[in-house]
Order: C-alpha cells, then structure tokens, then sequence
C-alpha cells in the first residue's frame, strides 16, 4: 500500500533509498495529474526508473508536465528530448543553456529553476533536496511527503506555470500575484520581486521571534546581511543558534567562502558545526517547534535568483525525526572552535575573500 494512502499528512525523509521509492510509488497511483519539476535530472539508473514511471502513467491517461533546469540537467537534455519525442510526454527545459546566454546573463543564466517538487493529482507533493540523481544515495539530505489543501495545490500549480510558460507570467502576472502569504498555506515560493521579498522576511520573522533555540543544515551559507544580522541578534538574546554546515562540499570553494562569516557568528555565541561524514545537502530551518525544508540554500542565488520553495512542518512525528537526525548529524560533525579559526592559513582566507566579492553568482 503506498504512501498517499496514509492517514499522515506530513512524512519526512531522511533516506534517499526511502524517499525515490516513495516518490515513484506516488508516481505509480497517480490518477490525473503530475506536474514535476528538478533541477539535476541524471540518466543513470534511477533516472530511468523515474522515466518509465512517467510514461507509464502517460499511457494510462495522467496528465503530466515534465520540467527541468538547463544548466542543472544540461548533460541529460539530448536524452530527455529524444525520450519526450519518442514518448510525447510533454516536456520543458527551463532556461536552456547556450552560448546566447552569456549575453543575456541578466535574465537567463544566472537565473535556475532550484525547485525539486512533484505534484500528484492536485493533493500530494514531495518536496526537499533531493534531484533525481543516485549521487543522493551517498549524501545527507531531506524531503518530505505533505497531504496538500486546495489554496496550497492552486499556489503550486500557479507557480510550475509561471516555470512552464514564460508568458503566463507577463499575461496573468496582477491576478496571479499573491501579496502576502495565505494562513492556510505553508508553502512559500519566491517567482516575483515581491515573492523573494516575502521569502526573506517570512524567514527573519521566524528568527526574530524564535524563543529557544535555531537549528540551520544548508550546504552553502553565505546569507543576505539581514539574515546574518538576524541570526547574531536571536543569540544575543539567548535563542540557542546551530549552524551544520559541511566539511565536505560538492563545490569545494564553498568551504572558504562560509568561513568568512565564522569568527563573527561564533563571536556572538553562534554555534557551526561541520559535518564530516559525508556530503551534507539537507536544507533545513528548525525554529523552536517548525521545521521548514525546501530546495532553498542560505545564499546568495536562492534569495536573489534562483526559483525556490520551502515548506513549514509541525506535525509531532516529523518533529520528533527531524531532532533525533538533528542529534546524530552533530554527532558526525566537529565543534568549530576560534583556535580553528585562528588556525587558518592566509591563503585560505584571502581565497574566502575573493569570493565574496562574486558571492551574488554563488
């Protein structure tokens, strides 16, 4: 019996094997409807399975959109393109890579889709870190599974078409534009000036009001000044604040780029820890008792360009999993203290601080 049969409606995922074979299971009771979108869509053997799912369900009369990034699946494009011919799967790419891009840097090729959300028959969606990729299964990630309310299937299908079809949002841009976030919602996308502005204050509201204690898993953090400044204030305040952030990083410059903000952060009794044993990719944001996850990093490109979702938990089970992976994860993760600050060499500093100066493109 699959998932979206369960009474629950929040599940979370820490298990990559776990949450494909959710996901593929929802993708195989689907009845009407799937919209999917990803930023990294491999060919390797997950991907496959992925792709037979979908067109399986197409042959069975599900409606299906099919989106991914151009620059995040640029090595599988060719593949997916012939599929979707051979299959007639409606397919997209989002942003397609090309050497025009250069010129138009400004509008397509620092801006990615960075959303990794299926939707099944306007009621479930899967959410998270994790791209269709088997690189998942040796990594740390989150997602998780939600029982959606009608407001919350309208606000995701308006963003994927605002993906989807780049007139729609120039055509429907005024009726289609949420100015605040609706109470019965706890999705938050950032596809509008207005909605990245929302996106960063729905955030520093949560770290101004937090009472005990802040937990942040990202693997890049080089946040808006506003956050940074946030964040110090909370553990002023005494708001208990952890940072776990990776050791090892899929983008190796990141390490020296995060550690530009170490001294100061743990100056204001900020703690950062660094995770060791493997690749850390979960993005997660845990305020006394939410947990909000997504696809959202604590950079700069999540806030200022690439397309984004994060969703707010609270259900006691995914509470009560989020803190016991919290406590193993610190458990793997070593303590940074200001002697390893001091440590540092001076060309691992200097290094830090080139880079951000490019921080808006990282």
């Amino acid at each position: 019996m699959g998932l979206i049969l369960n009474p629950s409606t929040e599940k979370l995922f820490i298990s990559a094997s776990d949450y494909f074979k959710e996901v593929l299971n929802g993708i195989k009771q689907a009845k009407e409807s799937l919209l999917f979108e990803v930023y990294i869509f491999d060919i390797d053997s997950l991907g496959l399975e992925f792709l037979s799912e979908i067109e399986s369900a197409h042959k069975r009369g599900v409606k299906i959109h099919f989106l991914v990034d151009g620059v995040g699946s640029r090595s599988s494009l060719n593949y997916l393109i012939k599929w979707s011919e051979k299959t007639q799967v409606p397919f997209k790419i989002y942003h397609p890579y090309s050497l025009l891009t250069f010129w138009r840097a400004n509008t397509s090729l620092n801006k990615r889709n960075h959303r990794k959300l299926i939707l099944i028959d306007r009621k479930f969606v899967y959410l998270g870190s994790f791209n269709i990729s088997q690189i998942h299964y040796s990594w740390n990630d989150v997602g998780a599974f939600v029982r959606v309310n009608s407001f919350e299937s309208y606000q995701i299908e308006r963003a994927f078409l605002r993906a989807w079809l780049p007139l729609f949002k120039k055509i429907f841009n005024k009726d289609y534009s949420l100015k605040k976030i609706h109470p019965l919602s706890r999705i938050v996308f950032n596809d509008s000036l207005r909605s990245r502005f929302r996106l960063s204050q729905y955030l520093l509201k949560k770290i101004k009001r937090a009472k005990e204690r802040i937990i942040i898993t990202t693997p890049y953090f080089i946040p808006l000044p506003s956050i940074i400044q946030a964040l110090k204030r909370a553990s002023r305040r005494g708001v208990d604040v952890v940072l776990i952030l990776p050791q090892k990083s899929d983008h190796f410059f990141f390490k020296y780029l995060s550690r530009t903000l170490y001294a100061s952060l743990i100056k204001r009794g900020i703690k950062i820890f660094e995770y060791r044993k493997s690749i850390l990719h979960a993005k997660s944001f845990f305020v006394d008792d939410k947990l909000i996850i997504g696809s959202l990093n604590w950079n700069h490109r999540s806030f200022l360009h690439d397309l984004e979702v994060t969703i707010e938990l609270s259900d006691s089970q995914v509470i009560s999993s989020f803190q016991s992976e919290f406590e193993r994860i610190k458990n793997a993760s070593h303590l940074i203290l200001k002697s390893d600050i001091k440590k540092e060499n001076l060309f691992s500093k200097l290094y830090g601080k080139i880079l951000y100066w490019f921080r808006h493109w990282l």
